[in-house]
């Protein structure tokens, strides 16, 4: 195997694991609408589905900053790069450290929301 092959199975895993991550959270939250109760009128979650509530948010939240760093990170660089004309250049190795972050913060936030969702959910059988 060489080390492209290497990088563009990572680049395919983590893509989908994204659009899964993102699917995920988005039918927490349908599921999350059914289950919510209306009091005069107004829609009103359950206390025990707040918490699963801000993490499926915070987890769309954390994927939104993850593409919002990498563009603008990216796009600097390569826009200084062009400005400079150089055409083969070293990549700094923090330029990816904030998309990972972010990366496996929304990962690890909608397994904590699915945990608490499923918690939410045993309780009432």
């Amino acid at each position: 195997m060489k080390l492209e092959d290497a990088r563009d199975a990572y680049y395919d895993f983590s893509k989908n694991l994204s659009d899964i991550n993102r699917k995920l959270a988005f039918s927490g939250i349908a599921l999350i609408w059914l289950f919510r109760e209306v009091s005069q009128g107004k829609p009103l979650l359950p206390r025990g589905l707040r918490i699963p509530t801000i993490l499926l948010v915070s987890a769309l939240g954390l994927d939104f900053l993850q593409y919002i760093w990498a563009t603008a990170a990216w796009g600097r660089f390569s826009r200084t790069k062009e400005k400079d004309k150089e055409k083969e250049f070293h990549v700094p190795v923090w330029i990816n450290w904030p998309t990972l972050a972010f990366f496996w913060s929304k990962i690890g936030t909608m397994a904590l929301a699915y945990l608490s969702l499923l918690r939410y959910l045993f309780k009432l059988v």
